[in-house]
């Protein structure tokens, strides 16, 4: 039993430097559709959370847009949903924070739009455009 768990860990961490090592890699954009497996990484405090946070900073700093929504939306969740990880979530409140500084005039568009957005009523638009358009 003892060997077998041994074998698993030496698999892990195997698995986690290449992980690691494909963070240079590869172009930043192509972690894009892996941010929600990403942030839950970093929530869950996985063994690959460091390397997850690593990657989220990068895309904050080139594709901010990309990664705004997902951390509003853990920002905003129950923290009681999420157990006693308040640490884990410190790091995407530092991300968060980054791209409000970074990036200070699109930050305030997205907010704008994110409050926004609620108050749309998606029937009337369809209505008011040609039928053509959207069929």
């Amino acid at each position: 039993m003892i060997s077998q768990e041994s074998q698993a860990g030496d698999r892990q961490r195997i698995v986690l430097k290449a992980f690691e090592k494909a963070i240079d890699d590869l172009p930043v954009w192509i972690w894009i559709i892996w941010i929600p497996q990403l942030l839950a990484a970093i929530i869950k405090g996985r063994s690959e959370s460091k390397a997850s946070l690593e990657i989220l900073k990068k895309i904050a700093r080139e594709y901010p847009q990309a990664l705004y929504y997902y951390l509003k939306r853990f920002k905003h969740q129950n923290p009681s949903a999420h157990g006693s990880i308040e640490a884990n979530l410190a790091h995407l409140q530092e991300i968060y924070d980054e791209i409000k500084k970074n990036e200070p005039i699109l930050f305030e568009c997205l907010e704008v739009f994110s409050e926004f957005i609620p108050t749309l009523n998606v029937r009337n638009i369809f209505e008011k455009f040609p039928y053509s358009f959207f069929r």
